[in-house]
């Protein structure tokens, strides 16, 4: 095929978008927050894809995303009040804070427990509560 300078011709052109999708996500989009049977043993209870306000956002359940968003702020926040309370402060379990030797600036560094750990509870030597994660997600807190 010959084409000169001057003539627009089409190189590539989008799929056309499904009907019904909430907020004009593309069907690859919508894979990214789905856990296949076989991989929900190794996913860690704190995992973002397990979060029920974003779920029920994503199946369109407006309403109960908001009351569930706002469930889980009040209980993070009342978590937080209970540690003040008791002098402690929060640790992160797959993180721990550094000092950048060159620029001074504090950072998180990621502590390498996390592949070991998920290994162990996959393999079903070990539970995701012998990991000592928040109950971020629970309803039973």
């Amino acid at each position: 095929m010959s084409v000169s300078s001057s003539q627009a011709f089409l190189v590539w052109e989008a799929n056309a978008r499904p009907t019904g999708i909430p907020f004009n996500l593309t069907p690859f989009v919508l894979t990214l927050n789905a856990i296949p049977d076989n991989l929900r043993p190794w996913v860690a209870t704190t995992d973002t894809r397990l979060r029920p306000d974003q779920r029920a956002m994503e199946d369109g359940e407006y309403d109960f995303a908001a009351v569930e968003k706002n469930r889980l702020e009040e209980s993070q926040r009342a978590r937080r009040k209970i540690r003040e309370q008791h002098g402690e402060e929060f640790v992160p379990r797959w993180f721990r804070k550094e000092r950048c030797e060159t620029t001074g600036e504090v950072f998180w560094k990621f502590n390498g427990e996390y592949w070991p750990t998920r290994e162990k509870v996959g393999s079903g030597k070990s539970t995701w509560a012998d990991a000592r994660l928040e109950p971020i997600y629970d309803h039973d807190e």
